[in-house]
């Protein structure tokens, strides 16, 4: 009957709520730098096979 309360409920969503917001911040962030390390991976790798290109053309 304890989990039932309302008040309890309420106490638990409050408290989850920023948990959540964290964790998808967190998640958010862990993309973008994710994303950040491939383009820029990618970009070098495109201007060495630019180099190369305009090296032995």
């Amino acid at each position: 009957t304890l989990w039932m309360d309302p008040g309890h409920l309420s106490l638990l969503q409050g408290t989850s709520m920023p948990l959540t917001f964290i964790f998808r911040r967190l998640t958010f962030l862990r993309c973008a730098l994710l994303l950040k390390n491939i383009f820029l991976k990618l970009i070098t790798l495109w201007t060495l096979t630019i180099e190369c290109f305009v090296r032995y053309w």
